[in-house]
């Protein structure tokens, strides 16, 4: 095989044209995607717009829920999911979403199930840090495991690879960022879930943060978040480049403003005019 025989990745915009920008037209096939941000960022609506949006385009699309805290067919419906088409699974332990995962990727049976390979899939996973491992999982409540998330989150990402490759597949893993206690610095440092094996094996890392105090529409029924999003620590593919960043708008379960999404009227500030009578 020759380097000019490589498959490309392939580019899927999403529903957020300002996001498209940043992200060098939507996000790649072929490479493991990771979506962070703190709580009520707008991560799990960015992950479920973008499979709105795949399925519209007509691509085969699976929900692996492993935190299960949203109110999953009525959220997504609201954004635009085809639930009737939507492949969703939620396990026990994260090894058996692991191996459903890949028997519904590449072709297999999984627990009496049969399923034929799928290409060009689009597979969301929310969120890697709800992850259970079997081990910690029939552990008591006072025993010990030692980093059995960092060690399964390794094997988890090295044994997707070849396979998102091969099926040319876009694998978006939703994550959680937090705030890292550091007193030899005034500035706030953050990390996600899953260690620097999880860094290590990502090659496209988008950011979500709050990016000011939240506005409210012209009624004030709606609120909208002000979202900054930016690539950090990685962007493997050449359209894309770490750093670079773009600011959305939110409005709470309905989605990121865009294509799908309009923004609400905004309300006036000021005093009002007087009329002469």
């Amino acid at each position: 095989m020759k380097a000019t025989d490589i498959q490309l990745h392939e580019i899927v915009p999403t529903p957020i044209p300002a996001l498209n920008q940043i992200l060098g037209g939507g996000f790649p096939s072929r490479i493991i995607i990771e979506v962070a941000g703190p709580p009520s960022s707008g991560k799990s609506s960015l992950a479920l717009q973008f499979i709105a949006q795949a399925q519209r385009l007509g691509r085969p699309c699976y929900y692996a829920d492993a935190e299960r805290a949203i109110d999953f067919v009525r959220f997504a419906e609201k954004i635009g999911v085809d639930c009737n088409t939507l492949e969703y699974d939620k396990q026990d332990y994260a090894e058996m979403l692991l191996d459903r995962l890949i028997a519904w990727l590449d072709g297999g049976e999984f627990e009496k199930e049969k399923f034929k390979a799928h290409k060009n899939a689009v597979v969301v996973i929310d969120a890697i840090g709800a992850l259970h491992g079997r081990d910690e999982a029939e552990k008591t409540m006072e025993g010990k495991s030692w980093a059995v998330q960092a060690k399964m989150i390794a094997k988890f990402c090295r044994q997707l690879a070849p396979i998102i490759d091969r099926q040319n597949t876009v694998l978006i893993l939703v994550n959680h960022i937090y705030e890292v206690m550091n007193s030899n610095t005034p500035m706030k440092l953050y990390k996600s879930s899953g260690g620097e094996k999880l860094k290590y094996h990502c090659g496209l890392s988008l950011w979500l943060k709050e990016g000011g105090a939240p506005k409210r529409n012209a009624d004030g029924t709606k609120m909208v978040k002000i979202i900054n999003a930016e690539i950090k620590n990685k962007a493997k593919y050449s359209d894309a480049f770490e750093g670079t960043k773009v600011e959305l708008e939110l409005i709470p379960k309905d989605g990121f403003v865009g294509e799908f999404v309009q923004a609400p009227a905004k309300k006036k500030t000021g005093r009002p005019k007087l009329t002469n009578t």
